[in-house]
């Protein structure tokens, strides 16, 4: 049996992005099991039988997980521009402070392919509507009723989809569960990238600790100072310390 190389344990919910009878399956109370860049198992119960004494044991106590965010209209700084390189570093670090772990962007930049913290993919292949807050927020209702993506992209890009999706919550556009999929699976949907945007077995171990008690609180709260983890890959690239 394989034993996890990092146990999150004590977390309040596990959002894992799945469906049962059309129901969202949340588990409570629950734990996560990584085995380095995948997940092993998610759940509630006993998480013993996956520790051995090499495994990084996270306390998740008084938060939610959800998977990392997609942004499908990343905007970067184009290598033409002076620095560009740094920019961009800064740009990628700014989506990773805010949860998005993976940017769907036309130029593969070497640069960045190599970040720990962030995966650069290709563009949509299979055409979702995309929901711009800001433009969204000007109009008297909202546009969409089945599956979108939210991008932070724009004029003046910010490089936050937190903070993006949190303003439609705020404003009561969407529900947090529409809110949730439209950064998560509905993305990882259009990338064809199904071990993206969920939380089960063989997932890719892209995970996000919120101090809030259920998603309903995430988006009703503006910015990101409740992210108190990010995993990629199994990894855990912010902060450098374990929540006591």
């Amino acid at each position: 049996m394989k034993h996890a190389t990092l146990l999150i344990i004590n977390l309040e919910r596990v959002y894992t992005m799945d469906k049962v009878n059309g129901l969202p399956v949340v588990f409570q109370h629950a734990f996560i099991a990584v085995h380095h860049d995948k997940i092993l198992a998610a759940g509630c119960g006993h998480w013993q039988e996956y520790a051995d004494k090499d495994t990084r044991i996270l306390d998740g106590r008084g938060h939610i997980a959800v998977p990392g965010f997609i942004e499908v209209e990343a905007q970067l700084t184009p290598l033409e521009k002076r620095d560009s390189v740094r920019l961009q570093l800064e740009e990628c670090m700014q989506y990773m402070h805010h949860g998005t772990l993976t940017l769907a962007h036309p130029a593969l930049y070497p640069s960045l392919t190599a970040q720990p913290y962030i995966e650069i993919t290709k563009t949509m292949s299979k055409q979702l509507p995309i929901v711009y807050p800001y433009v969204e927020l000007g109009k008297k209702k909202r546009t969409y009723s089945g599956r979108f993506c939210i991008s932070a992209a724009g004029k003046y890009p910010i490089h936050d989809q937190l903070s993006a999706a949190q303003l439609l919550g705020i404003a009561e556009r969407y529900d947090s569960w529409q809110l949730l999929q439209a950064l998560t699976c509905w993305p990882a949907q259009a990338l064809n990238r199904k071990e993206l945007g969920c939380i089960h077995i063989h997932a890719q171990a892209d995970i996000l600790l919120f101090a809030h008690s259920d998603i309903h609180a995430l988006f009703h709260t503006l910015g990101a100072q409740h992210l108190s983890q990010v995993i990629k890959k199994g990894i855990r690239v912010f902060p450098n310390i374990l929540i006591s």
